[in-house]
């Protein structure tokens, strides 16, 4: 099957509503980067959108009458193969270190024998390799706030790459929830490779609907338009003393993502940052 690669060069201010406009085109996922000083956001789309192109940069030019610079609002499009765009993560994608316990390595290379807890990733056509500084700040919260013998669950899996680190770091019980069905097969895939089936269970889903809890732990690495959705769903599924993990946020919004979950009845620990991105967990009291 070939895919199109989609790349938006917008602006921070802009960036989640050029997301939210791929998603609507079928993108299954977006990663965010940087080129020449603009924020480039990509996404696989199936063939059928290349109709729908056109008009997605008259979307993104008319963010200005919303308040929102698009920057240079350029589209750029490249077919891709989707052997070729696995293949292609294979050219680049290498051993991540998250902290001095975790480290995330591709399926198809040798672990280093330093201790450390594996997280083993074949990405598939899902997002969530680890190489994102928000994958990073998330998994570095979990670490810093799950507890052995834990209630866990991952909001927009992706890979599974959050929920195997619940899992290895000693959740009793893992959900892992994806609205798509192609991360949902890919992180079934990842939670077998990494020896954690007993404990994780993957399904389709919109955030936490249909889960009833209680849960020790949330964790989600989601936009933060999406988060506002999930706040409020979530807070009533959380134990007292549960904690809940954004991230996904860049710097800009953080401040808003912390009144989200003040307003929501959640006291905030922590907060982490790198690279223009942010982290930040609360407690339900």
């Amino acid at each position: 099957m070939d895919w199109l690669e989609v790349s938006v060069a917008t602006t921070a201010e802009a960036h989640e509503a050029v997301a939210e406009r791929l998603m609507a085109l079928g993108a299954r996922g977006v990663v965010f980067g940087e080129a020449d000083g603009a924020v480039v956001v990509t996404a696989y789309l199936p063939e059928e959108a290349e109709g729908r192109l056109e008009a997605l940069a008259e979307e993104v030019r008319s963010l200005r009458s919303f308040g929102l610079d698009p920057g240079p609002g350029t589209v750029t499009v490249r077919r891709a193969r989707e052997d070729d765009w696995a293949e292609a993560w294979k050219r680049y994608y290498r051993p991540v270190p998250v902290s001095e316990r975790l480290i995330i390595v591709p399926a198809w290379e040798d672990p280093p024998e330093d201790g450390r807890i594996v997280i083993r990733l074949e990405p598939g056509m899902a997002f969530g390799t680890g190489t994102h500084p928000s994958t990073i700040l998330a998994l570095r919260a979990i670490e810093a706030t799950l507890r052995p013998g834990e209630a866990a669950i991952d909001v927009g899996t992706g890979t599974g790459i959050l929920a195997i680190a619940m899992a290895k770091l000693g959740a009793a019980s893992v959900r892992a929830i994806d609205v798509d069905p192609v991360a949902v097969a890919v992180a079934e895939e990842n939670v077998r490779r990494n020896g954690v089936a007993d404990r994780v269970t993957v399904r389709a889903g919109d955030l936490v609907a249909g889960e009833t809890g209680p849960f020790d732990l949330l964790g989600a690495n989601i936009l933060p338009d999406v988060h506002e959705r999930l706040v409020p769903e979530a807070v009533p599924r959380l134990r007292s003393g549960g904690r809940i993990v954004l991230s996904g946020i860049i710097e800009a919004e953080a401040e808003r993502m912390a009144r989200l979950l003040f307003a929501h009845g959640l006291i905030e620990l922590k907060r982490l940052s790198a690279d223009g991105w942010t982290a930040l967990w609360a407690v339900r009291p």
